[in-house]
């Protein structure tokens, strides 16, 4: 359709592509449970993150109240070093998914594991990742929501048949299935000898 529309020849999928994602999956829940609940919601985001995010914030501010949504994002105005020294501070528990708080030698403070988090199962600028990217990581979280992701979580209109993200990474020359291999550390054999 959009090679009609603009002139172009890039190559068509053979599977739905859409901008729409995180409308379904998260923002429409959201509004959902909220008109359903007479709430708003409280959301974690923070105007450093860039892109539309920014331009809202900047735009709307920290809490917006506007004819059909109301939101309030507490976090806008900070930046991600703010927030890993609120949480060395008030010693407040890390998620595991981040790992641990640690500082560079320059002062700066980062996370041992993810740096952001989102959707388990976003894929998008995932062909710029090196491996092990976050479905390698997915995996070793958790296997069965992977698997879910992986194999299982759209239909085939046609024929029915269940797919996931790896149709996805397939097509676009992403290695996925195979388990990529990591240089193991002294102290990870040692461990297994125990």
């Amino acid at each position: 359709m959009a090679n009609e529309e603009y002139g172009t020849h890039y190559q068509t999928a053979p599977f739905q592509v859409s901008n729409k994602c995180c409308y379904y999956l998260k923002e429409k829940p959201c509004d959902d449970w909220a008109k359903e609940h007479n709430s708003w919601p409280f959301l974690g985001m923070m105007a450093s993150e860039g892109g539309q995010r920014e331009e809202a914030l900047v735009e709307h501010g920290c809490n917006y109240y506007g004819k059909t949504t109301m939101r309030s994002a507490p976090f806008a105005p900070f930046l991600r070093q703010d927030i890993l020294q609120l949480a060395l501070d008030l010693e407040v528990p890390v998620p595991e998914i981040y790992g641990e708080i640690k500082r560079k030698p320059d002062g700066t403070l980062y996370t041992t594991k993810a740096q952001r988090t989102g959707c388990s199962m976003c894929g998008f600028g995932i062909h710029l990742e090196e491996r092990p990217h976050r479905f390698d990581r997915l995996r070793e979280r958790n296997e069965k929501e992977w698997h879910f992701w992986m194999y299982e979580c759209c239909t085939d209109p046609e024929t029915g048949e269940k797919y996931g993200w790896g149709r996805v990474l397939d097509w676009i020359g992403v290695g996925w299935e195979d388990i990529p291999a990591q240089q193991i550390s002294m102290f990870d054999y040692l461990e297994g000898e125990r």
